[in-house]
């Protein structure tokens, strides 16, 4: 005969994936976009009683057309933690003046939002001049805190 274990206090509690779970996808192409400050692109913000595990995120900047001046052209992740500051998570930059260079970075991700916690693709360009594309892509499973 096995032994008998008890599940303890915590055995009626579903497991993430069974407590409502709903995906949520974001996506966006800027193309042609000329010289900005640091400008929001997406973002996904944990609603209360909610949880969401962040399961992949994708950015890219691409220079679309030269520059008269070149500066750093960019895309970054930052999370935001509710009631916190924006921290910058992952970055991308081009410093080339080519039409056509570009950093593309994918992340495989496992990454627990609690709520009011914020995920954001954000993209700057201090050149004068010139044009970049940009794009941004996450997926999210969002769940019963």
């Amino acid at each position: 005969m096995g032994r008998q274990y008890s599940a303890g206090p915590q055995a009626s509690r579903l497991a993430w994936y069974d407590r409502n779970p709903a995906s949520k996808l974001d996506d966006g192409d800027w193309v042609g976009t000329t010289p900005h400050a640091l400008t929001e692109r997406v973002s996904y913000t944990a609603p209360a009683g909610k949880k969401a595990m962040l399961e992949g995120a994708l950015m890219r900047v691409r220079r679309a057309t030269a520059a008269t001046t070149a500066l750093r052209a960019a895309v970054e992740w930052a999370l935001t933690p509710a009631g916190g500051s924006q921290v910058r998570f992952y970055f991308a930059e081009i410093i080339t003046n080519n039409a056509g260079d570009q950093e593309m970075v994918y992340l495989p991700l496992t990454l627990i939002l609690c709520s009011g916690d914020k995920w954001a693709g954000l993209s700057v360009d201090g050149s004068t001049g010139g044009t970049c594309d940009y794009k941004f892509r996450f997926k999210v499973t969002e769940f019963d805190a």
